[in-house]
C-alpha cells in the first residue's frame, strides 16, 4: 500500500486524452502544481488517473472554486474523486487500509464506505467487509455522513480516499456558452 494522492478522472469513451490534458493543464497552469502525472487508463474506456504531491481533498476544493467561477476549464472531465492511498486490489489489503482508516476516523465522525469496481471478480460484500470491520471509531451513518471512505477498484489496483465529499461532479456545471438564445 502506498501514500499516493491524486484523482480518478471520469470522461465519455473516447476523450480520456482530452480529459487528461484538461486535468493536467488545471494543476499545473492553475494550481502551479510540479511533479503531475495524468494518464488513461489502459483497457477501461472513459477512466484517467492523476497524480500529484498535494493534498487531493483540498485539490478538489481548489478546483471546484476554479469550476464555480468558470465552468468552461472542464469541457470533456464528468467527474473528479480524490484518494489517498493505491494499492494492490486484495481482501488482505483493504483489512489494513480499514485499520489504518480507522485512526483518522474520530469517534465524533460519522462515515460511510461508497465503492466503485471496475474490471476486478472481487465481491462488492466481501469489500465492504474487509474495510468495515476494521474500523472502530464513528458510526455508520449511509444517508449524511461526515466523512466518505471512497474505493476505486480498478482491475488489480484500488485507491482509496478519505473525505467529506465524494466527488466534484462537473456535469452539474452547464457550459451556458455552448446554448445561444435562438427561438422560433
Amino acid at each position: 500500500m502506498n501514500e499516493k494522492n491524486g484523482l480518478v478522472i471520469s470522461s465519455a469513451r473516447n476523450f480520456e486524452r482530452s480529459a487528461s490534458s484538461e486535468v493536467y493543464y488545471a494543476l499545473t497552469e492553475l494550481l502551479g502544481y510540479d511533479d503531475v502525472t495524468v494518464y488513461p487508463v489502459k483497457k477501461i474506456s472513459g477512466l484517467s488517473l492523476a497524480f500529484f504531491e498535494q493534498d487531493s481533498v483540498t485539490t478538489l476544493e481548489l478546483l471546484t472554486r476554479l469550476v464555480e467561477s468558470d465552468p468552461s476549464i472542464f469541457r470533456f472531465c464528468l467527474k473528479l474523486v480524490p484518494f489517498q492511498y493505491e494499492m494492490s486490489s486484495s481482501l488482505d489489503n483493504f483489512e489494513q487500509i480499514g485499520s489504518l482508516l480507522s485512526s483518522k476516523i474520530s469517534s465524533e465522525h460519522s462515515w460511510k464506505i461508497l465503492l466503485r469496481r471496475r474490471h476486478t471478480q472481487l465481491d462488492r460484500k466481501s469489500i465492504i467487509s474487509s474495510i468495515a470491520l476494521k474500523i472502530a471509531n464513528g458510526k455508520v451513518d449511509l444517508e449524511n455522513p461526515d466523512l466518505i471512505i471512497i474505493v476505486e477498484v480498478i482491475g488489480q489496483w484500488s485507491y482509496v480516499g478519505l473525505s467529506p465529499f465524494s466527488e466534484l461532479s462537473l456535469s452539474q456545471y452547464v457550459h451556458e456558452q455552448e446554448f445561444d438564445d435562438f427561438s422560433f
